[in-house]
């Protein structure tokens, strides 16, 4: 075995023990950041749709997160504002898992993969109960959830990144348009995106938890993770979703 190999692997041993070590501090972390999710909400003077967006349940998927925060300072600043309906902000679901680039909640604890699976069962995690209150109290028409893949899904690798998922029939004409107007701006038809409908309903995801409660439920999925795109393209392209969810449901002019 020459040195090469040796040194190759010695480094090898030194990051597992590390991401080891990094992964087993991480899930001892207690913060009361860690359950913090807030809300905010921008009502119009007239009556209309109410849309929730959620950022980033998962800590290694951060583009939802930060097209949150500006559109928030937007709304804050008065250079977009709501005319009609209600528009309702969660753009850090997971705190922790956001500051330490981490997927999961302290614990282990996948967010989405915490909501109640029937009707009668409970919330896995605060940060899940806190979400499903505020579903409930706000009672919005439709849910926009922000989430990113590790690819490409039209070069049909398994991964559903680019795309937008939806139930059938259901805000088929805003996410058309969405879609349209993404991929007005890529030219390598592998990266495009696609709408899709058949999409895993996987028990204990937001999705699934949507269909349970009858709720309107759209998951959009950039191609993100391990910055397949840099990040200031996905927060674009996430910004272009929004604004044209916001206009096409006549909740901003």
């Amino acid at each position: 075995m020459n040195k090469y190999l040796y040194t190759f692997l010695f480094m090898l041993i030194i990051y597992l023990i590390i991401e080891t070590l990094s992964s087993m501090t991480y899930s001892l972390i207690s913060r009361p950041q860690c359950k913090e999710v807030k809300k905010y909400e921008y009502g119009g003077l007239h009556p209309g749709n109410t849309l929730l967006i959620i950022g980033s349940v998962h800590g290694n998927e951060p583009a939802g997160h930060y097209a949150l925060k500006i559109l928030k300072k937007k709304l804050d600043t008065k250079q977009i504002e709501v005319t009609n309906g209600k528009l309702i902000l969660i753009p850090n679901p997971n705190f922790c898992g956001i500051k330490y680039n981490y997927r999961h909640a302290p614990g282990d604890k996948d967010i989405n993969r915490g909501f109640p699976k029937s009707l009668t069962e409970e919330s896995h995690t605060e940060n899940n109960k806190k979400i499903v209150d505020y579903i409930s109290k706000t009672n919005p028409d439709i849910i926009l959830d922000f989430h990113e893949a590790w690819s490409y899904y039209k070069m049909k690798g398994g991964s559903y990144g680019s795309t937008i998922i939806i139930q059938k029939n259901q805000n088929q004409h805003i996410v058309s348009k969405c879609v349209k107007r993404l991929n007005k701006t890529i030219s390598n038809n592998s990266k495009k995106w696609s709408i899709v409908t058949d999409f895993q309903n996987n028990p204990g995801s937001l999705r699934h938890y949507c269909n349970i409660i009858k709720k309107q439920y759209v998951l959009v999925e950039t191609s993100g993770q391990l910055n397949v795109q840099k990040l200031d393209k996905r927060i674009n392209q996430n910004m272009t979703i929004i604004n044209t969810f916001l206009k096409m449901l006549h909740i901003t002019n």
